[in-house]
């Protein structure tokens, strides 16, 4: 799996998310993943993405991402997250 491209891929499909607005996110969060298939260069990736309610004095939310490359043989994995604040609270 080309880690730049799989990054760049699953990066975009996040930025989706994150720019929803905050309630509509807040309604995805303890959901499944959402799975969708991406070409990245030459190769098919499965890109997966799920919203997570973070514990603490403010109403946080953590986009989580995990791409998965096309081999077989061993397991291509890449996991990158965002933390989303609603705006109208102040950062802890």
């Amino acid at each position: 799996m080309d880690q730049v491209e799989a990054y760049a891929a699953l990066v975009h499909e996040m930025e989706q998310y994150r720019r929803l607005p905050y309630d509509e996110l807040w309604q995805l969060a303890g959901d499944p993943p959402a799975a969708t298939k991406v070409r990245a260069g030459p190769q098919e990736l499965t890109l997966e993405v799920r919203v997570r309610r973070l514990s603490g004095p403010c109403d946080a939310l953590r986009i989580e991402g995990t791409a998965y490359g096309p081999n077989w043989w061993k397991l291509e994995r890449l996991d990158e997250s965002i933390t989303v604040q609603r705006l109208d609270q102040p950062a802890g």
